[in-house]
C-alpha cells in the first residue's frame, strides 16, 4: 500500500502503527520517505510534507481535532483565531511522566464517545467550542457545518459540552441558509434586537439578497473582495435601483461595519426601518 495514499485518507499524518495496520510496509515507508513524499515531523509519526501542524498533533496525540483545529480542517470560518492546536482525547486517558509531546499551544479537551462516523466528528468537534469560544465564533460554524451538510440542527440537541442556555440559544438562532460568516453576525445581531431576519430571500425584480428585516429592508454583506469585482458593482447598482422602486430600501454593510462597531450597525437598520 502506498504511504502517500494512507496520509492523504488520515488528513495529511498519522503514527506508524496506523500505517502499517492500512498495508503499509516499513520498507515502502522508508523509501517514501527517502524520495521525500513523506516526512517525519516526531518520533513514530509521519505525513505528508504539506501537512499541518494540527495534523501533525492530532496523530501524535492519537486524538480527532476539535473547536478551531477542526473549523480548519473542514474549511469553516473563523473569526477569533487563538492559533493554538484543539484536540479531544478520552477522559481516561493520562499524560506520562516522561511524555515529550508538546503541551503549549495545544489545548486538550475530554470526551469518552467514540469518534464512529465523520459526521459524528463534526458534530462532537463543534460541541467542544462551547468550551473555549465566543459564542458568536461557535455560530458562525454551525452556520457554516449546516450550509455544508456536515451536520443537522437535530445534532445539537445531543451536545454535552455546550452549556444548556448557549446551547438552546444556538438552536434558536442557526440557520443553514447563511453562506458567509458576515451574514450570519449581522443576522444574529439584528435579531437580538427582536427584529424578523430572514437570510437568502429571493425577491423578484432584485434577485436572493443575504437578508430580509421585518419583510421589508434588505441588508446585504459584502466582504472586500466582493467590492473589487466590476461586474458585482454594476449588479449592486442595478439590485439597489430595483429596490427603491419596489419600496424595499437595500443597506450595505462592509467587514469593517459588521466585525467593528455592530451597535452602529444597528441604529442605522433601525433608522432605515423608520424606528
Amino acid at each position: 500500500m502506498d504511504p502517500v495514499r494512507v496520509l492523504e485518507r488520515t488528513g495529511g499524518a498519522a503514527r506508524l502503527e496506523t500505517l502499517t495496520r492500512a498495508g503499509v510496509t516499513r520498507g515502502g515507508l522508508r523509501r517514501a520517505v527517502d524520495d521525500g513524499r513523506v516526512i517525519r515531523p516526531r518520533y513514530g509519526c509521519y505525513a505528508l510534507p504539506g501537512a499541518t501542524g494540527d495534523a501533525v498533533l492530532r496523530a501524535a496525540y492519537r486524538a480527532e481535532m476539535s473547536c478551531l483545529s477542526l473549523c480548519r480542517a473542514l474549511g469553516l470560518p473563523i473569526i477569533e483565531d487563538d492559533r493554538r492546536t484543539h484536540l479531544w482525547i478520552p477522559r481516561n486517558r493520562a499524560r506520562r511522566a516522561d511524555d515529550r509531546r508538546p503541551i503549549r499551544g495545544v489545548v486538550l479537551h475530554r470526551h469518552d464517545h467514540p469518534a464512529s462516523a465523520h459526521l459524528h466528528r463534526a458534530s462532537t468537534g463543534l460541541d467542544l467550542m462551547g468550551l473555549c469560544c465566543g459564542r458568536m465564533q461557535q455560530i458562525v460554524a454551525v452556520d457554516a457545518a449546516l450550509h455544508a451538510g456536515l451536520i443537522e440542527v437535530s445534532a445539537l440537541d445531543g451536545w454535552v459540552h455546550t452549556p444548556p442556555d448557549r446551547r438552546d440559544w444556538l438552536r434558536r438562532r442557526c440557520d443553514g441558509r447563511a453562506e458567509s460568516p458576515l451574514e450570519t453576525i449581522t443576522r444574529v445581531t439584528l435579531a437580538e434586537e427582536g427584529l424578523d431576519v430572514v437570510s437568502q430571500v429571493q425577491i423578484y425584480g432584485i434577485g436572493r439578497v443575504d437578508l430580509l428585516v421585518e419583510g421589508r429592508l434588505v441588508v446585504e454583506t459584502d466582504g472586500q473582495e466582493f467590492h473589487l469585482n466590476s461586474r458585482a458593482w454594476v449588479e449592486d447598482v442595478r439590485r439597489n435601483n430595483a429596490g427603491i422602486v419596489q419600496g424595499r430600501p437595500v443597506l450595505r454593510f462592509t467587514y469593517a461595519d459588521v466585525m467593528g462597531d455592530r451597535t452602529a450597525l444597528v441604529r442605522t437598520v433601525l433608522a432605515a426601518l423608520g424606528r
